[in-house]
């Protein structure tokens, strides 16, 4: 039997922040970008967090016939695919990210009712327009 603080999430470690890279100084355009995806990455690792919590706590007895666990476990699997795309994208170096990046915001879909990620979506699409990159539109996938 797991002991209760297992059930506690556990931080991930953010890809690398504008105060780590090469872009760390503050005139250089893509900075604005790195420290966006750094605080995007950084919320979807906690939401992704907070759902596996919540899905592992979610009542047994209704759980296949409530209409609320297929929308749970749909985000999640939504988080952990914009994670994993975005992990290829951390995986580059530094100064070749913002059009990875500005890929990864038009191909995937925010959280529908996640109001901070939508915030942190769109302060990204900003970096990346003021770095010269647009975001052309979102999927629904």
């Amino acid at each position: 039997m797991r002991a209760m603080q297992d059930d506690a999430p556990t931080p991930a470690q953010p890809p690398a922040s504008a105060s780590h890279s090469p872009l760390a100084a503050a005139d250089h355009p893509l900075a604005a970008v790195d420290a966006a995806w750094t605080a995007l990455h950084r919320h979807l690792e906690r939401r992704r967090a907070e759902l596996d919590l919540e899905v592992r706590r979610y009542p047994r007895p209704i759980s296949r016939c409530d209409v609320q666990l297929p929308g749970l476990l749909d985000e999640r699997q939504r988080v952990v695919r914009v994670l994993a795309q975005g992990a290829q994208v951390a995986a580059a170096p530094a100064a070749s990210r913002a059009a990875p990046l500005a890929a990864l915001l038009a191909q995937t879909r925010g959280g529908d009712e996640d109001e901070v990620e939508s915030a942190l979506r769109a302060a990204l699409a900003r970096a990346l327009g003021a770095a010269g990159f647009a975001v052309i539109a979102a999927a629904t996938a």
